[in-house]
């Protein structure tokens, strides 16, 4: 994939592509809760080594505005702009018909591999491209159950214009007025009207169950199988004292063990929840000094990728990695989009309208030695935990507050999830409590302080440095 030498074709019947990448690792076990320390940064490489492939508009077709997905077997991009759709194999781009003309407010590749976007302005519309023919769904066709007045009631908007791709190819799309269900041949609307979808939507995505799960602006989610609507208020959502007065919610990503990861907006701060059904299992702090938060995606491995405004983290080998424009070569640390093909190849959009492809086959470089603490306590449900110091060198304080009499076991783990210290095995007295971590003796690395309860598990990172 050499960046100056990338051919450009025209197609008019887009999909049936070949995959251009082998998978190259299989990765076994799944994603450990961690909350988040400050973030240490990916080393500089050079150029000869250099794991990056850019492409922007000297050395490719890609417009100055575009949404991105990738294809169902993981291998080819589509890059939309409401008049055009470009797709890219790692080596040949190729510019498609496109039967719509307006503003792409989002797209997705559903179950069967086609390729769906969510048109708004004048001409508002929802295409298909099934098998590269295109379909439009503009309320004209009525047989499928869509109306112009659907349409209309659906609001399509950049900000809140989102398409989601269920199983079974399903097809869900929300505007701030409604929630459109297609089940592969007919359309129904869902309003505050007529159902319990919110009046202030800010988000939905589908797990892979089906389900779908809508964030709204007072905090809180809304759960929808398709027949029934499961209600979660903001204090259920089990954040403790921190993130308490919330100014929304806003389910972002599902990993591969089917756990919806939940983004909530605080004025004391944002916090990611995991949750595990219906309930949340994690929290995940983000420290806005480091990286502020935006939608992960999941490798094979079920390790995170997460971009924003503030760069690209990516989890790796138990520790966090942040890239940025001073340390790699991100091309702008403005990510707007970010997800992982099959041969484990990061595929990342910046704010400027660049591509840069990043093979996460290649460990991270030398980051910066030791790991700072993240000086909000993470909290689940009733527990909040601090480690100080961290790095440990000899005796650190491991100190935690609980809301209830609980049975606790809290323990050092190392980064297979063995367990190398117990602290506390017992029934603990709500309040403030204090326990002694002894890194002596322990090798250098990273650790993990676990926090277990019959209600909640809290795991912590802290490095261990003699």
């Amino acid at each position: 994939m050499d960046s100056g030498a990338v051919r450009i074709a025209h197609k008019r019947n887009p999909m049936n592509m070949r995959a251009f990448l082998p998978i190259l690792l299989m990765f076994a076990g799944a994603f450990s809760a961690v909350a988040q320390p400050r973030i240490p940064l990916a080393g500089n490489r050079p150029a000869e080594t250099s794991p990056w492939k850019v492409y922007g508009p000297s050395n490719s077709p890609l417009p100055t505005f575009f949404r991105f997905v990738l294809d169902r077997d993981r291998s080819v991009g589509w890059f939309g702009t409401g008049t055009t759709v470009t797709s890219f194999d790692g080596s040949t781009w190729t510019t498609h018909d496109w039967p719509a003309t307006g503003r792409l407010c989002g797209m997705a590749i559903d179950s069967s591999g086609d390729l769906w976007g969510a048109i708004s302005g004048e001409h508002t519309s929802i295409v298909r491209s099934h098998r590269g023919v295109w379909t439009t769904f503009d309320g004209t066709d009525t047989t499928t159950g869509l109306t112009k007045q659907m349409l209309i009631a659906l609001g399509l908007t950049l900000d809140v214009g989102r398409v989601q791709a269920g199983p079974n190819g399903h097809l869900w799309v929300m505007g701030p007025g409604a929630l459109l269900h297609f089940d592969g041949a007919r359309w129904r609307m869902f309003t505050p009207g007529n159902s319990k979808f919110p009046p202030d939507p800010y988000a939905h995505i589908v797990d892979r169950q089906g389900n779908v799960w809508i964030g709204k602006s007072t905090g809180g989610l809304l759960k929808f199988d398709g027949t029934s609507w499961t209600e979660i208020h903001p204090d259920q959502l089990g954040l403790g004292a921190h993130g308490t007065d919330h100014t929304g919610t806003f389910p972002v990503s599902v990993d591969h063990r089917n756990h919806l990861w939940v983004r909530v907006a605080a004025t004391d701060g944002d916090q990611f929840l995991e949750f595990e059904g219906d309930k949340p299992i994690h929290a995940y702090a983000g420290d806005s000094s480091e990286l502020a938060w935006g939608t992960p995606h999941f490798d094979a491995g079920n390790e995170p990728w997460i971009g924003s405004y503030r760069g690209l983290a990516r989890y790796h080998a138990a520790a966090w990695w942040k890239y940025t424009t001073a340390n790699s070569g991100l091309p702008d640390d403005n990510v707007t989009a970010v997800d992982i093909d099959n041969g484990h190849i990061g595929w990342i959009v910046t704010g400027d309208a660049m591509l840069a492809m990043l093979d996460g086959n290649v460990p991270p470089g030398e980051g910066i030695a030791g790991i700072t603490p993240n000086p909000m306590p993470i909290t689940v449900r009733n527990i909040s935990m601090e480690i100080l110091p961290n790095p440990a060198r000899g005796i650190s304080t491991v100190g935690f507050m609980l809301s209830e009499r609980e049975r606790v076991r809290l323990s050092l783990v190392n980064s297979l999830g063995d367990e190398v210290q117990v602290m506390i095995d017992g029934v603990i007295e709500p309040g403030e409590h204090a326990a002694r971590l002894d890194a002596g003796g322990l090798a250098n690395g990273a650790y993990f302080v676990r926090i277990s309860t019959g209600a909640a598990v809290v795991t912590k990172p802290v490095v261990i440095v003699h």
